[in-house]
């Protein structure tokens, strides 16, 4: 029989891997079944926390708040507990003020800084998920004063445009107006293009909502500019792909005895014949696998070109003599230059299809995705937005020294039909992975998905984590196709 404590740690991390995988009812009788065998008070508490998270998990508001509540009387107070008691009673409908805010305002100035900020934005969230939509934008302001523009302007960016949504879905256009206007401003001052096209997108889709086409229009122009640049520049400076020889190990003369006694028939030629046709299929294979990334490639750059030229028929274009793709592209680009001088800048960032998306990814990532599209022609096409949702949700689930070569270290699914766009992602656990499942499970807050989540919001979809038969974790996105 085992000391007491040993037995608590050994419950207490059943209980967690139950949790994480939805078994709460196996969970709680755990629980109840240590509980009743009055562990130590080190451990009571512990439990009593797992029991908060689950009625946490379930719904039940008021029972996690009261049995999260923290011992203020204490001299150290658990941070996790005083979160997860701050959130039970948003939920529970409580005012940010009524739900102890004070209390982790006076947490974030000691050492767990980030962790409170990071629960800050997920409260933020929480009111936007409720529809408090005012509160929102009074605590979106409230977390502001706590970002300096010159010390973090990423935080100082992303408060405005937690202002601008949270305005936006108030009622409130003035004050969107003028978040989305500073953000922009602070992104294009900081120098970070994947937030300036962020927020230049953000800030076209409210000009758009609010009838000013025009500069909603000028915006998105930039955006996409930056867009393709980035793209540009990612494809630079990429070694072509080649066979290497190896040398094959000479064989051992006693084995080619052995195998020449055993063997007295000749077979003839035809297993050299059938090496050779083995070859050949195989180089045919992945030739036609290069031939498909780079046809993906320049039918985003073609499919663009046609996109400016209108109107206009082919034979006001001119013929193409080339069968050269490249040749072809700069052919276009010379003959959309005569006939409209501002081909340029006529660019439509919603022209793209499901295919462009994946060469896009592709363009940026490389192969560390392998991709499966299952499309249905008379489905609608891709929703505006879908390529910034999975390169901001692929930027987390890849290594940050993920390879560009032949390597893959995610498979992600794509199926369009009627009811919507799903995207399921699979691939080896890392740290972002664990902290996910953490933020389903309630035990950890999550600064890093923070913009997976918002993006997804912004679509009107929702971020899943599925168990798959493997024993694994899917990272799921269901995107509803716009009304």
């Amino acid at each position: 029989m085992c000391a007491s404590d040993i037995r608590s740690e050994l419950v207490f991390k059943t209980v967690e891997g139950w949790i994480s995988q939805g078994e709460e009812t196996l969970a709680f009788n755990l629980l109840d079944f240590e509980l009743a065998r009055k562990p130590s008070e080190k451990w009571v508490s512990k439990f009593q926390l797992l029991r908060s998270r689950i009625h946490f998990l379930n719904g039940n508001w008021s029972s996690a708040r009261e049995l999260s509540t923290p011992d203020f009387s204490s001299a150290t107070i658990n941070h996790d507990r005083l979160i997860l008691w701050v959130q039970s009673g948003i939920l529970s409908g409580l005012s940010v003020n009524d739900a102890g805010i004070e209390h982790l305002e006076t947490a974030r100035k000691g050492l767990d800084r980030l962790k409170i900020e990071a629960a800050y934005a997920n409260l933020h969230t929480l009111l936007i998920t409720e529809k408090r939509y005012g509160e929102a934008l009074s605590w979106s302001k409230s977390m502001l004063i706590n970002s300096d523009p010159v010390l973090n302007p990423e935080g100082w960016i992303l408060g405005q445009m937690r202002i601008a949504t949270s305005a936006e879905l108030a009622g409130k256009p003035l004050d969107a107006l003028i978040a989305h206007h500073e953000a922009v401003r602070a992104a294009e001052n900081y120098g970070n293009d994947k937030l300036t096209a962020r927020t230049c997108r953000n800030r076209a889709r409210f000009d758009a909502s609010r009838g000013d086409d025009k500069s909603a229009y000028r915006y998105l122009q930039k955006a996409d500019s930056i867009a393709i640049a980035m793209i540009t520049v990612g494809s630079l400076g990429r070694e072509p792909k080649s066979f290497k020889n190896h040398p094959l190990p000479e064989l051992d003369p006693f084995d080619l005895a052995n195998k020449s006694n055993l063997n007295s028939s000749n077979p003839g030629g035809w297993p050299f014949a059938a090496a050779l046709i083995t070859l050949g299929l195989i180089a045919v294979v992945i030739r036609n696998y290069d031939l498909k990334r780079t046809l993906r490639r320049e039918r985003l750059r073609t499919m663009r070109l046609h996109a400016m030229f209108g109107n206009k028929s082919l034979a006001e274009i001119g013929t193409l003599s080339s069968e050269s793709t490249e040749e072809i592209v700069e052919q276009l680009e010379a003959q959309f230059a005569e006939s409209s001088p501002d081909w340029e800048s006529r660019i439509n960032a919603n022209s793209l299809d499901f295919d462009d998306i994946i060469a896009s990814l592709e363009m940026e990532l490389g192969t560390a995705v392998e991709w499966v599209l299952d499309n249905d022609i008379k489905a609608p096409e891709a929703p505006e937005g879908l390529l910034t949702l999975l390169s901001v949700t692929l930027r987390r689930l890849l290594p940050t020294n993920h390879s560009k070569g032949h390597e893959t270290h995610v498979t992600a699914s794509i199926k369009n039909d009627w009811s919507g766009v799903r995207v399921m992602f699979d691939g080896a656990p890392n740290e972002a992975t664990q902290e996910l499942k953490n933020l389903f499970s309630g035990s950890s807050t999550s600064q890093m998905w923070s913009p997976v989540f918002e993006q997804a919001e912004r679509m009107a979809g929702r971020v899943i984590l599925e168990c798959n038969p493997f024993g694994g974790h899917s990272i799921v996105l269901d995107i509803p196709h716009p009304k």
